[in-house]
C-alpha cells in the first residue's frame, strides 16, 4: 500500500465513522478499487484506523463518558447496550465470516440504507429507555455481520 492510499483510506475511515454507514464497508470498497489484496497487514491497518476513530470519540466525549461512569443509571444503560455484542461476536462468527465476503458488500449496504430510511420515518419519542437501549445494542451488534 502506498502512502497516498493509506492517507485516502484513513480519511475515508475518519469521515465515514461519524455517519450512520459502515466505515468498514467503505474501507473495503476503496481497497477493492485500489486492487489491494486482503493481507494481515491490511487487517492491522484497519484496526489502527478503528482505534484512531475510537480515540477521537473518547476524546470528544470524554466529559460525557466520565459523567456516565459515575451515574449508575447511565452506566447501566451503557452496559445493557453493550451486552448483545458478546454473544453475537462470538457465536455468530461463522455467519459473520461468510457475509464478510466481497460479494455481499453491496447487498448489505442496500439493506442498511433501507433500514436507515425506515428508521427515519418511524422516529418517535419513546418512554421505554431500557427497551430502546437494548434495541440499539442489538442493532449495533448485528452491524458486525
Amino acid at each position: 500500500m502506498s502512502t497516498i492510499q493509506a492517507i485516502i483510506l484513513g480519511l475515508i475511515q475518519g469521515i465515514t465513522e461519524f455517519f450512520p454507514v459502515s466505515s468498514s464497508a467503505h474501507l473495503k470498497i476503496v481497497k477493492l478499487l485500489f486492487h489491494l489484496p486482503s493481507t494481515k497487514e491490511l487487517l492491522y491497518f484497519d484496526l489502527v484506523c478503528h482505534v484512531g476513530s475510537l480515540g477521537a470519540l473518547v476524546y470528544f466525549f470524554r466529559k460525557e463518558l466520565v459523567q456516565a461512569y459515575f451515574n449508575r443509571k447511565e452506566f447501566f444503560y451503557f452496559s445493557i447496550a453493550l451486552a448483545p455484542l458478546v454473544p453475537i461476536y462470538f457465536f455468530f462468527k461463522p455467519i459473520r465470516n461468510f457475509f464478510s465476503e466481497d460479494k455481499w458488500l453491496g447487498i448489505f449496504l442496500m439493506v442498511t440504507a433501507v433500514l436507515l430510511l425506515l428508521a427515519s420515518f418511524s422516529y418517535r419519542r419513546s418512554q421505554h429507555k431500557f427497551k430502546d437501549v437494548l434495541l440499539i445494542g442489538v442493532m449495533q451488534s448485528l452491524a458486525l455481520i
